[in-house]
């Protein structure tokens, strides 16, 4: 198989009001100058979400969505297949069993999510995926 296995991205709806916490938050986690977090914040007002870890894999994701930052609305984590620039708004498809938002692009339009489908990394730890394998049927339980 030549596509790739799928990472993840875990974006949140910031707060009203929030813009100041906001940009610094993003200044820190993506080691930003002012001028591009504050592109990036603004960028996220136009979707309406502000992408919060990038490349994840699916295990991580659960503690990543319980320990959203401050300046985001609380319970408003979205989970989206890692697809640079696609918010969840972006995204075509949901996979209601996942609570997962994604892309079928190039897939057949009945595609499964790409956790249903068993193709995607279970954790990154220092930039390095881990168990790139398939996880045949296992509906995304590890």
């Amino acid at each position: 198989m030549s596509e790739q296995p799928t990472e993840f991205n875990v974006w949140a709806r910031p707060k009203e009001g929030s813009l100041a916490r906001a940009v610094q938050w993003t200044r820190e986690k993506w080691k930003l100058s002012l001028a591009e977090a504050m592109s990036r914040v603004n960028d996220s007002k136009k979707t309406g979400w502000v992408l919060l870890h990038e490349r994840c894999g699916w295990l991580d994701v659960p503690a990543l969505v319980k320990s959203l930052p401050d300046f985001v609305e609380p319970g408003s984590a979205a989970v989206t297949e890692y697809e640079l620039g696609y918010s969840p708004a972006g995204c075509n498809a949901y996979c209601a069993t996942h609570g997962l938002h994604f892309l079928r692009g190039s897939r057949a339009p009945d595609a499964p999510c790409p956790v249903c489908a068993g193709w995607y990394i279970d954790t990154v730890q220092n930039g390095m995926a881990y168990r790139l394998t398939r996880h045949d049927g296992d509906g995304g339980d590890a």
